[in-house]
């Protein structure tokens, strides 16, 4: 019986992880957000919530806000075939570490700067 509630459990984690998968790569600056009244039609896949959520990631964090569905989805593949989590809440507790990493290496390969791009 827990090994099938582990697996209803790794289905609901790669749902959720679609979701915000598809949410963050439908997302649209002029759809409906915190900062952005509009009155058309929301574009996003995720719908209206799918809009304000990706919008708050991608400002956020940029394209490294992309770690947050492919870490859902790695951990809902390792609880639908039972792979065991080492470490888990260290894990956790670093994601948000990792991604700030990456959000500032993309925006210094990325820059418009000059001076930063040829320092690198």
């Amino acid at each position: 019986m827990r090994r099938r509630g582990e697996e209803l459990f790794g289905i609901f984690l790669f749902l959720i992880s679609l979701f915000v998968l598809l949410s963050l790569g439908s997302y649209d600056v002029a759809d409906p957000s915190l900062n952005t009244a509009v009155d058309g039609h929301t574009q996003n896949l995720g719908g209206p919530k799918g809009a304000y959520f990706s919008d708050l990631i991608i400002q956020t964090f940029g394209w490294s806000g992309f770690m947050i569905p492919v870490s859902i989805m790695t951990w809902s593949f390792l609880k639908l075939f039972h792979i065991p989590l080492n470490r888990m809440v260290l894990k956790v507790l670093l994601l948000p570490l990792l991604m700030i990493s990456l959000s500032t290496g993309f925006d210094l390969f990325t820059s418009s700067d000059p001076s930063v791009t040829n320092k690198l």
